[in-house]
């Protein structure tokens, strides 16, 4: 059962992020109650090394479905998830505290990540 719900949640998370780097790149235009992923998206905190963060959501959930499935990758699951999970910590951290703004995709996105952390350390065997 936990891997299921691994993949499922990793397979949310990557469809938030394909859904957004279609926004930054080809669109421009993101669908969003509130406002605040406008603001987050135009932010400088928008790019790691230029690269659009969404683009770094595909690479990651891309990384832990592969792991979930491949027995000698499985054990990077551990700090894959960790990573990721400190990750947007530091990024909602940013929306709150420097932007005062809050994406609901990007927070979709970080529960996901959290959900992907919490069940590595709850199932041994995913």
């Amino acid at each position: 059962m936990g891997r299921k719900v691994f993949v499922i949640t990793a397979l949310i998370g990557l469809a938030v992020s394909l859904y957004l780097t279609y926004a930054y790149v080809i669109a421009h235009r993101i669908a969003c109650i509130g406002g605040g992923c406008e603001i987050v998206a135009a932010s400088p905190y928008s790019r790691i090394f230029g690269i659009p963060q969404p683009i770094m959501g595909i690479v990651f959930y891309l990384s832990v479905i592969s792991a979930a499935f491949y027995r000698k990758l499985r054990m990077l699951l551990p700090f894959l998830t960790a990573i990721g999970a400190a990750y947007s910590v530091y990024l909602t951290w940013v929306e709150v505290s420097i932007l005062h703004a809050i994406c609901m995709w990007c927070m979709i996105s970080a529960i996901c990540t959290w959900i992907l952390f919490g069940i590595t350390l709850l199932y041994e065997d995913i």
